[in-house]
Parts: structure tokens; C-alpha cells; sequence
């Protein structure tokens, strides 16, 4: 529909009249003023823009696609049933002010928006309407302090892409925790080794440099470039699992958009079913993310998951596959585990498992004095803490006591051991309860946080 529109666009007239030769629109045109707070003055300034009927007929149906669909939402407006498009926005900097909602009107064939803003200087208010009709011409009447100003506002290709494209000037790449962005020239999403080899040969062939994203958990800029983005999470098979005799291991070797939880349910399905020594809490994050920064998998008595790396697969920058295998070269192998994408994209990983075990967690939340006060007297607390578990988490959140202050606050420790003791937890039911109640913790402080980021004071 986008593109018709665009096409037909080529033909908008614009024409500037003090009055409207449709009685509809000229009622419209007015430029009305009453004393408004502190008897500021309050104009109406109003745009009328055509297009050719066939961008009526497109909208129209447009809007019985996304009727049918249950996207919109019924409301009045100007006297007229109306559909509401709540995600066609105007967001433009030409148009600069507040409500930017986008009207259709299946009676008059038409689409309108509208913007109000308030400011010190005149005027006071500006209330702008937008409407896309198959009449003949185009109307608007607006002040002579605002001529330039809205002539460039009702230019056809901004106006146009603002309504239909909102998200045009969007960044094409953002991270999970949209603290990192950007705009590469080419973004990948491949799902076979030809496909990987395929874009690192034409990356050579262009002078383009590659970097590589999966799920975007990471809040450092590892993906952000201007050039070629690689995005793996369709590279996600995952080989069953086999006995290693040389390493006395069970090994599975997995591409790098397998997630932790399609992985988890392999090795669940294995005979005996298998396990990671340690893992990822979160079990929507892809293993390719995971081992190439790095990350996760501490605990008290085994290493981090890349240390349960036995081998890695790399397409270096001529579009070859290399291995890299802790057993043929010990000192390559360390530096092609982690090596940040200096040496090419990696394909596959190959890592140990362990046949699957029983941990038993528990919640608490001491006080933050009884481990984090007087080193001589936490310390040692804290120290038998950690060394008896397999694996320990504390979360600190300041201030989350009505007394505020480190000395009422709480801590929340998560403490993990092994354990051949079933069950492990009380009852299904209980779990299941405790899960929701933390998962509509979690919506409640997310909006909580966005309020408040929002109103600050």
C-alpha cells in the first residue's frame, strides 16, 4: 500500500486560499481566537492537502484489512465514525507538537491527523489538520508568521513517510536493552554455513567489515557498526550429543543462534539425560553471544561456559572454515575461544556436559549489614556462604526499605547446591504460583521504573 500511495503522491497539488471551495473543509480553514489563561491567544491553523482517488480507495482498503485484523480501534471524530490506526503515527520534525494520532474517514474518504501544541509565544496554540481526500484541490490557510515553516511541514515525501514509514528514521539495529544502536549498511540473517561463508567472501569483495549479533542481551557495543551486521539467531541447530573417549566427556556441539532452553531440551532428551556444569539463568539467550564475550556460567567449584569449550569453527576473511581444538593446539584454541571476532564469524561450538543433576535454590533476603558491614565480622560470613554453595547470586537495590538507608536495606541471595535428595521443590503448584507472582513483580516495577523515569519529581 505504500509504495501505490507514494506513486499516486507524485500527483498532490498544494494551493493557499483564504477560503475552501468545500464547505466541509472551508468551515475548517478559519482561523478562530478567544481569550484564553492570562488572555494568551489561541489559534487554529489548518492544512488541507489532496491526493488522487486512488489513495482514498487504498486507505479504504487499508482500513477493512486492518478492521478484519482487530488492529483498530472504533471511535467519534468530527462528528463522523472513525477508525483509529494507533500505530500509524505522525512523528515528523516538521510537525514538532504533542497528539499525533491518525483518523480515517470512511465516510468522507478521507485521513486525517492532527497535532496540538502549547507555547509562550504566539500562537499560543497551533492545531493542525492533515487530510488526505480525493477533491480536486488542496486548501490551507495558516499564518503569515508560519508560511515557511508549514509549507516545508506539507512537503508530500516528508509527510507522506512520517504517516505510512513512522519508523523510517528508526536505528535498523538496537540491543535488547536499547542502550546500543545502529545503522549498518547490510544487515545479515543467515541459516547455513554457505549462507555465513557467502557474506564474509562478498564483505572481502566490498571492503566492508563484519560484526556479529544474536539475541542483543549484551549492553556493550560488541554489534554496533555502520558496515555489514550479522545477525545468527537462525543458526540454530544443535547436533545430539556424543561420548568423547579421548576427553572422557560427553560433548555437544551446537551453531551460534541455538538458545539455551532449545538446547536444555536436547540434552534433557539424551539417554542418560545430560546437563552444563553451569549455565544461564535466562534461557532466551544464544549461545553464540554467550561464549564469544565471555559471559556467564560462574560458580563456586566449576568454570565459566567457555571453559567448557573443547572446540570452535571460525570462517576467517577468505570464506575458509577453520577448527580450533584444545587437543591439536592448546594455545590456538585459547586465543580462538574468545577472540572477539578478530579472527572471522564463528560457526559452531563444541561443549562438555555432564549427565543431568538436581539443584536445590533458596530465597532469602538478610538484612545488607549481616554480609557487607564490618569486614571482620561479615567477611568470614560472607566467605562460608559462597564456599558451601555451588553457585551464589546477591542482588542489591539501595533505598528498597521505607526507612531509607543502608542500614535498613535488604539484600536478595540466591544460594544453589547440588543435591540427590527429590524432591527438590514442594509441589508443582507452589512453583508454578511463586513464578507468576514474580513475573507480575516484574511488570509492576517495569511500569513503576518508566513512571517514574517519566515524573521524576
Amino acid at each position: 500500500m505504500a509504495s501505490r500511495i507514494a506513486n499516486a503522491a507524485k500527483g498532490i497539488r498544494f494551493a493557499s486560499s483564504a477560503t475552501a471551495a468545500n464547505p466541509w473543509l472551508a468551515e475548517r480553514v478559519a482561523i478562530k481566537e478567544h481569550a484564553g489563561p492570562a488572555a494568551e491567544t489561541w489559534r487554529k491553523v489548518s492544512i488541507y492537502v489532496c491526493i488522487p482517488a486512488v489513495v482514498a480507495a487504498s486507505a479504504n482498503a487499508y482500513n477493512l484489512w486492518a478492521k478484519h485484523q482487530a488492529h483498530l480501534e472504533h471511535e467519534r471524530h468530527e462528528g463522523h465514525e472513525a477508525v483509529k490506526y494507533p500505530y500509524m503515527r505522525l512523528r515528523s520534525k516538521a510537525f514538532p507538537w504533542g497528539d499525533d494520532s491518525l483518523f480515517f474517514n470512511p465516510d468522507v474518504n478521507m485521513i486525517a491527523t492532527h497535532a496540538d501544541g502549547w507555547g509562550t509565544a504566539q500562537p499560543i496554540n497551533i492545531d493542525i489538520i492533515v487530510i488526505f481526500t480525493n477533491k480536486a484541490e488542496a486548501h490551507f490557510d495558516i499564518l503569515e508568521a508560519h508560511v515557511e515553516e508549514l509549507k516545508i511541514a506539507a512537503k508530500a515525501d516528508d509527510l507522506l513517510d512520517s504517516i505510512f514509514h513512522p519508523h523510517k528514521n528508526d536505528p535498523k539495529w538496537t540491543n535488547w536493552a536499547k542502550n546500543q544502536s545502529c545503522d549498518p549498511t547490510e544487515i545479515f540473517n543467515p541459516s547455513t554455513l554457505q549462507d555465513l561463508t557467502e557474506i564474509v567472501r562478498m564483505a572481502k569483495a566490498n571492503g566492508k567489515k563484519i560484526r556479529c549479533a544474536a539475541s542483543g542481551h549484551s549492553w556493550s557495543s560488541s554489534s554496533v557498526t555502520d558496515e555489514y551486521l550479522v545477525v545468527v539467531n537462525k543458526m540454530e541447530k544443535a547436533h545430539q550429543p556424543v561420548w568423547d573417549d579421548e576427553l572422557k566427556s560427553w560433548t555437544v556441539t551446537v551453531e551460534t543462534g541455538v538458545l539455551v532452553k532449545d538446547l536444555d531440551d536436547i540434552l534433557r532428551e539424551n539417554n542418560p539425560p545430560l546437563a552444563l556444569p553451569s549455565n544461564v539463568v535466562l534461557d532466551s539467550v544464544r549461545y553464540g553471544g554467550i561464549l564469544s564475550l565471555g559471559c556467564h556460567g560462574a560458580a563456586t567449584h566449576t568454570r565459566t561456559l567457555p571453559d567448557l569449550v573443547s572446540e570452535v569453527t571460525i570462517i576467517d576473511a577468505d570464506g575458509n572454515l577453520n577448527t580450533f581444538s584444545e587437543r591439536k593446539n592448546p594455545e590456538e584454541f585459547a586465543a580462538a575461544t574468545i577472540n572477539l571476532g578478530l579472527l572471522g564469524v564463528i560457526y559452531t561450538y563444541t561443549l562438555r556436559v555432564e549427565p543431568m543433576f538436581n539443584l536445590h535454590v533458596t530465597d532469602t533476603y538478610p538484612p545488607l549489614s549481616e554480609y557487607f558491614s564490618t569486614p571482620s565480622i561479615s567477611g568470614p560470613k560472607l566467605k562460608a556462604m559462597v564456599l558451601g554453595n555451588d553457585q551464589t547470586e546477591i542482588f542489591y537495590w539501595p533505598f528498597n526499605t521505607p526507612k531509607l538507608g543502608a542500614a535498613n536495606d535488604h539484600i536478595w541471595v540466591k544460594q544453589w547446591q547440588r543435591t540427590k535428595v527429590l524432591p527438590v521443590s514442594v509441589s508443582a503448584a507452589a512453583e508454578a504460583y511463586k513464578k507468576w507472582c514474580q513475573g507480575y513483580q516484574t511488570q509492576f516495577g517495569d511500569h513503576l521504573y518508566e513512571f517514574m523515569a517519566h515524573n521524576p519529581s
